[in-house]
């Protein structure tokens, strides 16, 4: 009579059916924006005072005595002497100075978005399969970019 011996692979699948997996992580940059404050521009009107000058050309009259000798006196017969005057109005010119505001420049303010690229970086990490062989001939593991696979 003979004896069967256990089959040690009963139940088991074969070594060409089974397969077991690690997920491998790597982390990577993401960049993220926000908009900040990075300044304020105010634009302000003052007062500022300063001293101006203006040439004016004025007119102004003058009183001249003119005094003739006659050739000959004349004679004067119902002259009187008496008392007498004359009177000449003089006139001049009075500069009076006036200010008048006028608008001669404009200043507005205004913005406009420009485009820039920063350069950022930062240290990643990776998750990366290492293969620890016990007891087994390195022949024996197929991996790749390995000298012993095909």
């Amino acid at each position: 009579m003979a004896v069967d011996k256990p089959d040690s692979t009963a139940g088991k699948p074969s070594a060409a059916e089974e397969k077991q997996s690690i997920e491998l992580r790597e982390e990577e940059l993401q960049a993220r924006k926000q908009r900040v404050q990075i300044g304020e521009v105010t634009l302000r009107k003052e007062v500022v005072t300063e001293r101006r000058e203006i040439e004016v050309p004025v007119v102004r009259e003058e009183v001249f005595v003119e005094r003739q000798r006659l050739p000959e006196p004349a004679p004067a017969p119902d002259a009187q002497i008496e008392e007498g005057e004359f009177r000449v109005t003089l006139w001049a010119e009075e500069v009076s100075v006036e200010k008048r505001a006028e608008v001669r420049e404009e200043v507005g303010l205004g913005k406009r978005q420009i485009g820039d690229t920063e350069h950022v970086e930062g240290e990643v990490r990776r998750e990366a399969a290492r293969i620890e062989r016990h007891g087994v001939d390195a022949s024996a593991v197929d991996e790749p970019g390995s000298r012993h696979g095909t």
